[in-house]
């Protein structure tokens, strides 16, 4: 049983993430997800480049955000005499926050159906996986509870053993 979970469980990942995490080659689905979710910071930089030069000239950057139900959007800092829900051409205002002011754009729209929602996605996948591995834990819970009984019991003879023997000796 350890092996099994061994070969599923990325245990050095599940703790530095603090969740959950299946290793690598176990579900070549969830694989695909977790290479597309890789290759995202480099696919929104790419993308917020060329919004970039779309955008108005005193615009002078502008960065891709992810937010879970709104999906991607296109951050700009706000600009002295903006007004309240500021359009910009080719852009649909979506709300400001501090000093930020987020769209949604072509490029956005275009990640949200490449990319979608792929984190939520991966962590419903391990949780579907994970549940998988506790039903098959729950299945062999007589033989495990069994084993360790076994195991109790031939440690506690050692140490008695072991006591017995220092008993002798002394």
């Amino acid at each position: 049983m350890a092996l099994y979970m061994n070969r599923i469980i990325d245990f050095d990942q599940s703790k530095t993430e603090g969740k959950f995490t299946v290793k690598s080659g176990v579900d070549p689905e969830l694989d695909r997800k977790k290479r597309t979710m890789a290759s995202l910071h480099g696919l929104m930089s790419e993308t917020a480049k060329v919004e970039l030069e779309r955008l108005p000239s005193f615009i002078e950057e502008c960065s891709m955000l992810y937010m879970p139900h709104l999906g991607y959007l296109l951050a700009v800092k706000a600009w002295d005499g903006m007004g309240a829900r500021e359009e910009l051409p080719g852009l649909k205002f979506m709300f400001q926050n501090n000093e930020f002011v987020h769209y949604k754009s072509k490029g956005c729209e275009k990640l949200d159906v490449m990319i979608g929602d792929t984190y939520p996605e991966i962590v419903a996948h391990e949780t579907r996986i994970m549940m998988r591995l506790t039903a098959v834990l729950l299945e062999h819970l007589h033989t495990l509870a069994s084993v360790i009984d076994n195991c109790a019991m031939l440690d506690w003879s050692d140490s008695v053993f072991s006591s017995h023997r220092q008993l002798r000796a002394g």
